[in-house]
């Protein structure tokens, strides 16, 4: 899946699954959150770094410029799960 650009015109971003991550992106989530996505339990997690954290590696993946500031800057709401199929079998 590719993310939207954080761009002032377009303000939303289309957050990749977990699944789709490479280790680097993992890593700047960890830098950004404090732990990785993986370490199971994410009912503790503060939202606002896993939204922050997501947004960022998302929006990365179409311009490499983009910031973490950037990222704090846009509107809650800005930052949407995708839509994902799920198998019923």
């Amino acid at each position: 899946m590719t993310a939207k650009t954080v761009k002032n015109e377009d303000k939303e971003i289309k957050v990749i699954s977990l699944d789709d991550m490479t280790y680097g992106e993992i890593e700047a989530f960890e830098d950004i959150v404090g732990f990785l996505p993986t370490d199971g339990d994410m009912s503790n997690v503060p939202v606002g770094k896993m939204m922050i954290a997501l947004g960022y590696i998302t929006a990365r993946r179409d311009d490499p410029s983009v910031t973490v500031d950037d990222i704090r800057a846009l509107p809650v709401g800005a930052i949407v799960m995708a839509d994902t199929e799920v198998d019923p079998a």
